[in-house]
Order: structure tokens, then C-alpha cells, then sequence
């Protein structure tokens, strides 16, 4: 339930800035893509292989739906706090360049996330 309650204040901008930008923005993100990885390289019949030619495939079905299942869940996350961050951005009553780089910031994030996804798993 609070996790609920922190994602509705989060999408709302009821965050300041700096927390959401530096702990929903960098920090939660960092933490699910790096068990997202550990996910993947599990399922991976040769893990240095993979990651040295950056391709991975899986050897199941169900392992590559897992995987689509926690990506989409990323998404949503990543969508969420996108807009959360705008909008504390929005709210942000200090220097405006902070709140420029802010948007800016998330907007390059999220064109990442969407190209690494195509480009690694599918």
C-alpha cells in the first residue's frame, strides 16, 4: 500500500525535485535494471558470451516472457516517474536551468531505455 501511495505522489510532482529526480529518476531505476540484468544473464547458456557480443537470447519460452514481463514493468516505472520528475520539475520554485536539465535529462533516459530494449531483446 505505500508503495502504491509513493508512485501516486511520485506521478503527481508532489516530490520535490531533487528527491525525484535523484531517487525515482537514478537510483530505483538503477537497482531494478541491475536485477532486470541478473535476470537475464541467469537465462543465458553462456553469460560472458552474451555480454561480450551484447546479444542475448533465450533458450525458453517462458524465459524470454519473464523477461518481456519485467521489462514492461520497467516501462510503466520509467513512464511514471518520467512524468513525476516533469512534473516536480513544473512545481520547482529554484533556478530554472535545474528544472530544464531535469526534463531534458529524463527525456534522453527514456528515448535510452526504449532503444536498448529493441536493440538487446528483440
Amino acid at each position: 500500500m505505500r508503495m502504491k501511495k509513493s508512485l501516486k505522489m511520485l506521478y503527481l510532482g508532489n516530490f520535490p525535485l531533487k528527491r525525484a529526480f535523484w531517487f525515482y529518476g537514478n537510483i530505483i531505476p538503477l537497482i531494478y535494471f541491475i536485477c532486470l540484468f541478473s535476470v537475464v544473464l541467469f537465462f543465458q547458456e553462456a553469460p560472458l558470451e552474451s555480454i561480450l557480443n551484447l546479444k542475448f537470447t533465450f533458450k525458453y519460452t517462458y524465459q524470454k516472457i519473464i523477461v518481456v514481463v519485467l521489462g514492461a514493468i520497467f516501462l510503466i516505472y520509467a513512464y511514471i516517474s518520467t512524468v513525476g520528475i516533469w512534473r516536480s520539475a513544473n512545481k520547482f520554485e529554484g533556478k530554472k536551468y535545474w528544472s530544464i536539465l531535469a526534463k531534458l535529462s529524463i527525456l534522453l533516459a527514456m528515448l535510452s531505455y526504449l532503444k536498448d530494449m529493441y536493440k538487446y531483446f528483440f
